[in-house]
């Protein structure tokens, strides 16, 4: 069963997401916040904000990848659920 993920905790998340990337990188916060509208489905901002977290960690380890890539990459690789309707996307993938 999945875990509720409230507004008041989606907007912390959120923050948190934002200010951590502005800190870090101002422009990565920009596309958050542009992207945000489309991840409140799935928990797919508590994903993103775990998955950018870690895509820092692996840069520090993978020198020779691209952060401008990986980054926004990072942020955007969920928005299209938002085209789903939230009861058909538990079927959208998986066996059948």
């Amino acid at each position: 069963m999945p875990v509720e993920i409230t507004a008041k905790v989606r907007l912390d998340v959120k923050t948190r997401i934002a200010e951590g990337a502005d800190e870090m990188h101002t422009s990565y916060g920009n596309i958050f916040e542009l992207a945000a509208p489309y991840l409140d489905t799935r928990s797919n901002d508590v994903h993103t904000s775990i998955s950018f977290r870690m895509a820092l960690q692996l840069l520090d380890h993978y020198p020779a990848a691209d952060e401008s890539v990986v980054l926004p990459a990072v942020i955007l690789h969920d928005v299209g659920w938002k085209m789903i309707p939230a009861q058909e996307q538990l079927t959208a993938f998986g066996p059948i």
